[in-house]
């Protein structure tokens, strides 16, 4: 008889709806939404696009001092530099000179920004989309609709400053990188536009 009434109190014992189930899920949904800060995979992507076209200039740099001749950093298309091997020394694109491309990815392309780097070594004037500089070389030879170049010289040194601005499809402003190269060194920074001003990664 005992039994029988436990059994009978169990049997009426309320569980949980599945009404409450889903609406405890989704109320924990909406509070790790809120807790989980926004991620900006754009910008994680501008910052692979800019290190790559930094790293490969760098390279291009190396190359030139290592082999003893000029490498040129020419602007191809909206997405894509041209790193060639110049291996005599007459700035054309001859038979057998290597060549290998800097490309962006994730539909960023280089273009022309409102306003420029105003560090010095670079002249801050943005004439056109990809690359600009104070005494770049027009074209190179050898090449079919290749865009102004620099060359990197045996000691390291660049024929003339670069200022390489690029973009994310979208376009914002906060997408913006650019790499400067320095004449007289050779040397290769990246930057981010930030609240309106052109800042050195990792600053």
């Amino acid at each position: 008889m005992k039994s029988r009434r436990t059994g009978q109190r169990m049997g009426h014992r309320s569980g949980v709806t599945l009404i409450e189930l889903i609406l405890v899920i989704v109320i924990a949904g909406i509070i790790a939404a809120m807790a989980i800060p926004h991620v900006n995979y754009v910008g994680y992507q501008m910052n692979q696009n800019v290190a790559a076209v930094r790293s490969g200039i760098q390279r291009a740099q190396a190359l030139a001092v290592s082999k003893q001749h000029n490498v040129i950093v020419s602007y191809k298309s909206a997405s894509q530099l041209w790193v060639i091997e110049d291996n005599n020394d007459n700035l054309s694109w001859d038979t057998g000179e290597r060549r290998t491309v800097i490309g962006l990815q994730y539909g960023a392309r280089f273009y022309q920004p409102s306003v420029g780097l105003t560090i010095s070594g670079c002249s801050a004037t943005v004439t056109k989309p990809g690359l600009n500089g104070s005494s770049l070389t027009a074209s190179v030879g050898g090449t079919t609709s290749s865009g102004p170049a620099f060359v990197f010289r045996g000691d390291g040194a660049a024929s003339s400053d670069g200022e390489i601005y690029l973009t994310s499809k979208r376009g914002y402003s906060a997408d913006a990188r650019a790499v400067c190269v320095l004449q007289g060194t050779g040397h290769v920074d990246e930057y981010k536009y930030l609240a309106a001003v052109w800042t050195r990664a990792g600053f």
